[in-house]
């Protein structure tokens, strides 16, 4: 039962996991496209004034372009041929269809843009690196350049293109100087574009200005706002937070259903160790409530239907050891008055057979007593050896003709002790023997050995044996086997029942096998060192807790 419930938090546990895992998964995806377009919209700007430079400009002018860019890019422009292409399917089709494809390749943490040259077998490929303060410079040189240096017509038009699409504008060049270091202006005056730094609302922004030479006139790119990834440790702690209180939920939803499992396993157990009177308490309008009442209602059934019985077998063996004390009252007068051979032979039999009803009347009372629920157990170190060597002592006084060998467990670190019930010990040894040498044609070996920390008492004789397949029937109450074991034998079919009952009180089995002398091997194993004293002291406190 606990694994069960440790499968369903683990189970839990998982589940809350993946979902966590898939929503890390989709939040790295998400900042990925974001990530792309941000940069989709930087270097489309050199897409579309290559293309404009390529309808505009000779070939050889172009590539004096080209290469002019690509210093200013610091060698992030290249050409490259159809065959070096190295893209993912897609891409590849949509460079073919539209002429044009920006692919963002996330283990070189960069943007690849490639434009196809009409009339021309190679592709520009052009690379942005991750900040933009590497290359807002270097691209703000080409735009201004290209504003700078086409005709009127162009270049108003590129101008106006930019203030719409590339937030190229024209500042108040004294308010732009005054918040420059002298170093900065400097630059400036001197031609070159000058990228500053912002720092508002908490980011860090980048402007890049530049000074017409013709007119004075300043040029302003930006601000440019850096990409702002979703933060991973947020994703994190809100992953973490989202596992604990899943788990939470899932502990405090099934919390009940444990503990009503444990209180159920607990009766259950209480009640296959004999305890009948063991109770579920569980008041609930569910299906736990409902099982608890089930169990209730199967326990009192079996507590009546125990009772009964215990009660019928109660008054069947005093109404039958009444009337058969009084036959052999009667017998023993007879005997008195009547002194003749062959009617003292009739009242030995008749002796016998009395004999004979009061053996069943004791086997039939020790069964009941070991079956309506757990015996009061008296348990105590025992030498097994010395039962064993008594049930020998007793047997070869009935009379036998069977040889009894008795292998004793070594006394070597108390190994032939074990804690049990010595009477029911010695009535299950001895139901065993008497019921070896019923059958044994020469011998009986008897042979008490400790495994671990189990005790083992074998008893095998060399008789006929017993048929595998009806091994498990000869524990049965009241069990016949086969003519080779028929009522001229003796017997009740009550004696191995008892002793499995016996073994199952100590904690442990009786088990047949075939015996090394040819006959069958009866064995009994139960553990050296029990607790039925501590569990019978815990039971009687549970229950008078719960009374």
């Amino acid at each position: 039962m606990n694994s069960l419930f440790i499968r369903i938090y683990w189970g839990m546990l998982v589940a809350a996991i993946v979902v966590v895992s898939v929503a890390v998964i989709t939040f790295q995806h998400v900042n990925t496209l974001r990530y792309q377009d941000f940069r989709d919209s930087h270097i489309s700007v050199l897409l579309d004034l290559a293309e404009t430079q390529f309808s505009n400009l000779s070939e050889e002018g172009f590539f004096v372009w080209i290469g002019d860019v690509n210093r200013r890019l610091n060698g992030q422009l290249s050409m490259v041929t159809n065959d070096k292409l190295k893209l993912p399917p897609r891409a590849t089709q949509q460079l073919q269809g539209e002429g044009r494809v920006v692919v963002f390749e996330s283990h070189l943490n960069q943007v690849s843009a490639y434009l196809q040259v009409p009339s021309q077998a190679f592709y520009v490929r052009i690379i942005l690196g991750m900040s933009p303060k590497d290359y807002l410079p270097g691209m703000a040189a080409i735009i201004f350049d290209f504003i700078e240096q086409e005709g009127e017509n162009i270049k108003k038009v590129a101008l106006l293109e930019a203030n719409t699409e590339l937030g190229v504008f024209r500042p108040e060049q004294s308010t732009i100087l005054s918040n420059l270091s002298e170093l900065q202006k400097a630059y400036l005056q001197r031609g070159y574009v000058v990228a500053v730094e912002q720092q508002t609302d908490s980011k860090l922004n980048t402007s890049v200005y530049y000074i017409r030479k013709k007119g004075e006139q300043l040029l302003a790119w930006g601000p440019v706002t850096p990409f702002d990834f979703y933060p991973g440790w947020l994703l994190f702690i809100f992953g973490s937070i989202s596992i604990v209180f899943i788990g939470c939920i899932g502990y405090f939803l099934v919390r009940p259903l444990e503990s009503g499992m444990k209180q159920m396993e607990s009766a259950i157990d209480q009640i296959r160790r004999g305890n009948l009177s063991a109770r579920v308490f569980i008041d609930t309008n569910d299906a736990i409530g409902d099982l608890a009442t089930t169990i209730n209602e199967m326990a009192e059934q079996i507590q009546r239907l125990i009772k009964s019985q215990k009660e019928m077998t109660n008054a069947v063996s005093h109404e039958l050891r009444t009337p058969v004390a009084r036959i052999r009252f009667g017998l023993q007068i007879i005997q008195d008055f009547v002194d003749t051979p062959s009617v003292d032979q009739q009242v030995d039999k008749i002796d016998a057979d009395i004999e004979e009803l009061e053996k069943l009347i004791d086997e039939i009372l020790t069964y009941a007593t070991l079956e309506e629920g757990r015996p009061a157990l008296d348990l105590e170190e025992v030498d097994i050896n010395s039962i064993a060597q008594e049930v020998r002592a007793q047997s070869l006084a009935a009379g036998h003709s069977i040889e009894i060998h008795v292998t004793e467990a070594p006394e070597d670190a108390g190994l032939n002790v074990a804690e049990c019930e010595r009477r029911y010990i010695h009535r299950a040894v001895q139901n065993l023997v008497n019921n070896a040498v019923k059958y044994a044609a020469t011998q009986v070996q008897v042979t008490c050995s400790c495994e671990g920390g189990m005790f083992r008492i074998d008893v095998e004789d060399d008789g006929p044996g017993i048929p595998q397949d009806q091994w498990d029937k000869v524990f049965t109450p009241f069990a016949r086997l086969d003519s080779s074991r028929n009522r001229s034998t003796g017997g009740y079919g009550l004696g191995l029942s008892i002793v499995k009952s016996i073994a199952y009180w100590h904690g442990g089995v009786a088990a047949v096998y075939f015996g090394v002398l040819g006959g069958a091997k009866f064995t009994i194993l139960w553990p050296r060192t029990q607790n039925i004293r501590k569990t019978q002291e815990v039971e009687e406190t549970a229950k008078k807790s719960s009374s």
